[in-house]
């Protein structure tokens, strides 16, 4: 998948080292005279000389006259800059590995909902569902391999008698509520039928699609009569024409 995209992560590493050095160095600092910035020893020469530590917040200017006083210098941070590099970096990385302009970014603003996902045919539902196509029919092999490895060291007997389902959680892509609104609305105009509805819904297979339909429409039946006159079901029953009164 990021094969062809190593570059670009290690330009994202580099990146981002430089945006957290900013802040490194970017650290309000104090100039002070020469006479009291640190010196450190040479090991080899044995010489004392000046070095600037990072972490150190005072700093030496260049040549301070005898009265001149200490000063702050603060540094303006190269936020935006960075931000701006690493969310074009991980633009060329989305278009690179088969995502949406945008699917990452580095400040937040890029999140997509479910339905944004999915609508338009965006690059990055078209990737999920080709990754999940040859994912599923190698979960498919490895299965059908599992139970041919088990049945030739007697470990159960084989069978050709099943069936392999792969369901994949596509609530992360995809927006339930519109998909169950899509599925009763193909159900009521006659587009597909009930069970494949609910397969689609549920995400069962075929043998349970048909036992929970069994199941709704037993409950369907089991109305009580109280009940249908409570809720004013029956009026038709209740409520004679004056003509057939006896």
């Amino acid at each position: 998948i990021y094969a062809n995209s190593l570059d670009v992560l290690k330009s994202l590493d580099i990146a981002f080292d430089s945006f957290q050095r900013e802040f490194v160095l970017g650290k309000k600092r104090i100039i002070v005279p020469a006479s009291a910035i640190k010196y450190v020893t040479d090991p080899i020469s044995g010489q004392q000389q000046r070095y600037f530590d990072a972490s150190d917040e005072v700093y030496e200017a260049m040549k301070f006259e005898e009265n001149q006083d200490i000063k702050d210098i603060s540094v303006e941070l190269r936020v935006e800059e960075h931000k701006a590099a690493i969310n074009a970096l991980l633009n060329y990385y989305s278009m690179q590995t088969g995502f949406s302009t945008g699917a990452f970014s580095f400040d937040g603003q890029g999140v997509k909902t479910a339905t944004e996902v999915v609508s338009e045919n965006s690059k990055t539902f078209k990737t999920k569902q080709s990754h999940e196509t040859i994912i599923e029919d190698g979960i498919r092999d490895l299965v059908d391999i599992i139970i041919e490895v088990a049945s030739l060291y007697d470990e159960f007997e084989s069978t050709d008698e099943y069936e392999v389902t792969v369901t994949f959680d596509d609530s992360i892509a995809e927006d339930q509520t519109a998909e169950i609104n899509k599925q009763i609305l193909l159900v009521t105009n006659n587009l597909t039928s009930k069970k494949l509805a609910i397969m689609k819904i549920h995400g069962v297979s075929e043998e349970e699609a048909e036992r929970i339909l069994k199941e709704i429409l037993e409950e369907n039946k089991m109305i009580i009569p109280e009940n249908i006159d409570f809720f004013g079901m029956n009026n038709k029953k209740q409520n004679n024409s004056p003509g057939d009164e006896g």
